[in-house]
Formats: structure tokens, sequence, C-alpha cells
């Protein structure tokens, strides 16, 4: 089984990525984080202005592209999942997107010391819906989960499609 959860930055994507790979370790999912296997596999770049990393996305595609031919069962996860190429998202069994409350997300970016500036700037994605619109332009089919702080909750809503 292959999964995408992707969403706003805070919306609780790798929580309920781990969640699920900890409920369900007969499964033996591998967890992708967007960022972290774009680090390993050196597609990543780091700018040195702005101390964030650049990732091109279709390097992205191209890499986790390879690694559904070595492994089964994984759990894509992070915000760049939606800007990833339709023929990777084609291949997914389930997209989910998850979907928060603007006082959530602010509150959590907040207690990880996030700057305003970039508070302000994912708030203004979640405002804009950019992440609906991003799958949309690509014609991809997805599911939106509201999520909330109840992780057992939001594990329940991924399972009622996963059915684990």
């Amino acid at each position: 089984m292959y999964f995408v959860i992707t969403g706003s930055v805070a919306s609780g994507k790798t929580t309920l990525a781990q969640e699920v790979k900890k409920k369900f370790p007969f499964q033996k999912f591998l967890v992708v984080n967007d960022k972290d296997f774009s680090k390993e596999n050196n597609i990543a770049i780091l700018n040195e202005e702005t101390k964030e990393y650049e990732i091109d996305t279709s390097l992205l595609s191209k890499k986790c592209l390879e690694l559904l031919k070595k492994k089964k069962n994984i759990i894509f996860e992070g915000h760049l999942f939606c800007e990833v190429s339709k023929l990777f998202l084609k291949k997914m069994d389930f997209v989910f997107l998850l979907l928060s409350s603007e006082k959530l997300l602010r509150d959590r970016m907040s207690e990880r010391n996030y700057s305003v500036l970039k508070i302000e700037e994912n708030i203004l994605c979640h405002k804009t819906s950019y992440f609906q619109e991003k799958l949309n332009s690509k014609k991809i089919d997805y599911i939106p989960i509201e999520v909330s702080k109840d992780l057992k909750l939001n594990l329940k809503k991924i399972n009622k499609y996963l059915k684990l």
C-alpha cells in the first residue's frame, strides 16, 4: 500500500504518519518525509541567505518513483507531496489532505517558535486553499481529512479508508 499525507505546515502530517506506522506494525510501513528524504538523496539545497532548504519537486518525484520499485507499504508525508508529479501521485492508493483550523495551525507554529513571517506565509497558503488547488490542478483524487487535537480521532478518520 502506498499513500500520501499532505497539507499545511503544522497540520499533523508527521505525527499521523508515525502513528499509523506504530498502530499497524504488521504492515511494516516505511515513512518518507519530503524534507528528510530530499536531504538524504542530495536534492535539498540549503539557501544560505534564508537558511531554508530548496527542493526540486521534479527530482523528489523521480527519487520517490524509484523507491516504489524497491519497497512496499510506504507512507509519503510532507507538504511538498502536493507539488510532486501527477505520475507519482497516480501511483498512490490514497492521497490524504489534512485540513485544520487556522487557530490550531497558529498555535502549533507558535509552539514550534516559527517567526511571525513564517506563520503568516503558512496561514496564507491555508487561507488560499493552496494544497487543494495544487491537487485539483493535477486532477488528483484526494481525501480531505479534517484534523483536530485528538490524535486517536484523526487516526480513526484515516483508517476508515485504509481499513487496517
